[in-house]
């Protein structure tokens, strides 16, 4: 009996990519309570632990935080970088825009 080769691996490919595609589902079930993405509110056990260490460290020495910004020239607020199939982005600085700069209005879900 001969095997074409080719036909083989291409009848495995087809074969494996179908089970792959069986596999996915369009639907996830989301935990109750979670957000389009699946994120949850944290558990208390959470709050308390971030709130411990936010209380421990020194935040309000803002030394490191000067220091570590010292002899910066420029930075770019809107800096984004693409693949370089141009197809997606790689890093994209717009997409921490939510961040509060002086780390005020953090989620409990942070930790410091």
């Amino acid at each position: 009996m001969i095997i074409n080769i080719k036909t083989f691996q291409s009848s495995a490919v087809i074969s494996a990519c179908t089970w792959f595609l069986l596999g996915c589902s369009p639907s996830v079930n989301l935990e109750e309570g979670a957000n389009p993405q699946g994120h949850t509110a944290p558990t208390a056990v959470t709050v308390e632990s971030n709130k411990a260490v936010l209380d421990k460290r020194p935040f309000q020495n803002r030394s490191d935080f000067d220091n570590a910004i010292k002899g910066l020239i420029a930075k770019d607020d809107s800096l984004v970088i693409k693949h370089q199939s141009m197809s997606q982005n790689v890093w994209d600085m717009t997409a921490y825009e939510f961040i509060d700069k002086e780390a005020e209005k953090a989620p409990s879900s942070v930790n410091p």
